[in-house]
């Protein structure tokens, strides 16, 4: 088995914006590092070679990154003992906080099903917060998150049974299109 990863942070200024230049001009070098660390399996990248330009929300400002590692040990390996953890250190120069879960991981046994598992495992912490949080959050989200999570939940299913579904090109589209309809579902900040 493999660990897949999946992380969102919504950004405090455009790519293009100068207080965003030490993120942007150090991502290829970054991603290279990553591609190239003990344990790698794989990453979600556009032709650029990054992740920044898909649009996996209706929310523009909210970027993705996921990525399959061979082992935990590697994914910190990666993370905290490698140039990336200086990066993680000054998150919040680029990041804004996150007002729901923004990092799942889960063990997969074929890269093909990665996507939908993400939106499952995501689906599936938001929908516990829903439910088991203080009054405040659930009475004013949990209707629609719960929705959400029974539909990602049920077109997860219906994906399971349609054969060599996963492996298609579809299943990437459907899949990234369903991380946008959960992340629909969450509060939004005033």
């Amino acid at each position: 088995m493999q660990l897949a990863q999946i992380n969102i942070g919504r950004i405090l200024h455009p790519t293009d914006d100068p207080r965003m230049a030490a993120f942007v001009d150090n991502l290829a070098a970054i991603n290279a590092l990553g591609e190239a660390s003990e344990g790698f399996v794989w990453r979600l990248k556009d032709d650029s070679g990054n992740a920044t330009a898909i649009s996996a929300y209706a929310d523009p400002t909210i970027l993705v990154n996921m990525s399959v590692w061979a082992s935990p040990e590697a994914l910190h390996a990666f993370a905290y003992r490698s140039e990336h953890r200086a990066f993680v250190m000054r998150r919040k120069e680029w990041f804004a906080a996150f007002e729901a879960p923004d990092l799942a991981l889960w063990w997969i046994f074929a890269l093909a099903a990665l996507l939908w598992l993400g939106v499952v495992v995501l689906g599936v912490v938001q929908a516990f917060l829903c439910l088991f949080t203080a009054d405040g959050w659930k009475s004013k989200y949990h209707r629609p998150v719960a929705v959400a999570n029974v539909l990602l939940t049920g077109i997860a299913l219906l994906y399971l049974s349609v054969p060599g579904f996963l492996d298609s090109k579809l299943a990437i589209v459907c899949s990234v299109s369903l991380i946008a309809a959960c992340i629909l579902a969450l509060p939004r900040r005033a």
